[in-house]
């Protein structure tokens, strides 16, 4: 991918895409910040159409707290929204698309996730994982369930313990 750059010093690109029988299919086109991350991604078939255009947002850190995806006419198809803790950990992650969650995390003093939780759409947990690591940051156990919404019963439980050897 070839990056060009306007005179203000803002990265900008294009892609374009071919199947083996040398036919455009589609073509890309990102626009990007200051700071060169991507903001915003749209992409066009081979009439210069747009299909979907992709929207990325930082906040003041430069911590990707957005994107939003939408079709050709501008009906939003997915949007991802993130929570930073003060260390920048992502604590909550919303996803609205066809299958709407929310994802929480935990984090110890050494930034390791420690507990990950995943909501439905209507709040309920349906999945929650814990993890123990040793002063290494090396994983120690992990366990986890996942409800099975339709009987309000305990679908699965796992749990595995980890030992490591140093040579």
């Amino acid at each position: 991918m070839k990056k060009l750059f306007t005179t203000n010093g803002i990265c900008l690109s294009n892609i374009t895409k071919w199947v083996p029988d040398q036919k455009h299919v589609e073509t890309t086109k990102v626009d990007y910040n200051e700071k060169d991350a991507p903001v915003e991604k749209r992409v066009y078939d081979n009439k210069d159409q747009l299909i979907r255009t992709t929207k990325i947002s930082y906040n003041d850190k430069g911590e990707l707290v957005r994107i939003t995806e939408k079709n050709g006419d501008g009906v939003v198809i997915s949007d991802i929204a993130s929570t930073h803790d003060d260390r920048g950990n992502v604590i909550e992650r919303k996803i609205r698309d066809f299958h709407s969650r929310t994802l929480r995390f935990e984090f110890d003093e050494n930034d390791s996730c420690i507990t990950e939780e995943v909501f439905d759409e209507n709040g309920n947990l349906t999945m929650k994982s814990n993890y123990e690591f040793d002063e290494n940051k090396n994983l120690l156990t992990e366990s986890g369930y996942f409800m099975d919404m339709n009987r309000s019963a305990q679908m699965a439980n796992t749990q595995s313990r980890y030992e490591y050897e140093y040579y």
